[in-house]
């Protein structure tokens, strides 16, 4: 039985710090998308952000959709 309670333990332990690393805010003074090419690297050029603590605004003729930002859990501020 403690064995079995020290892996669960383990294993909880091992998901919250996972979850810590994955997921880290970023971006206090928010972020203007004005291109569809923002958009679509939002990822790439900020890896791990998944809560924007700032607002967010989103401009431009050419945006068309917003799959590239589907990671983001949370905004600060305003949208």
């Amino acid at each position: 039985m403690k064995k079995l309670t020290l892996i669960t333990a383990i294993t909880i332990n091992f998901f919250l710090l996972t979850v810590n690393i994955f997921s880290q805010p970023c971006l206090p003074e928010g972020i203007n998308f004005s291109t569809q090419d923002e958009i679509d690297n939002f990822q790439t050029n900020y890896p791990n952000c998944t809560e924007i603590e700032g607002g967010v605004m989103i401009t431009g003729n050419d945006i068309t959709n917003l799959d590239g930002l589907s990671v983001i859990t949370s905004i600060g501020e305003y949208l």
